[in-house]
């Protein structure tokens, strides 16, 4: 989802199971963003 130039991730029905490490990359014509998280799902 984008507003005002912003990217947000939503995650829903996360299960712990889910947590760990991950990659998000954003890629568009003003080039490729990486982000890398931690998610802990309680």
């Amino acid at each position: 989802m984008i507003k005002n130039q912003t990217v947000f991730l939503l995650l829903t029905r996360l299960t712990p199971a889910d947590g760990g490490n991950h990659t998000c990359e954003c890629v568009s014509s003003n080039g490729a963003f990486i982000l890398h998280l931690n998610i802990s799902v309680r």
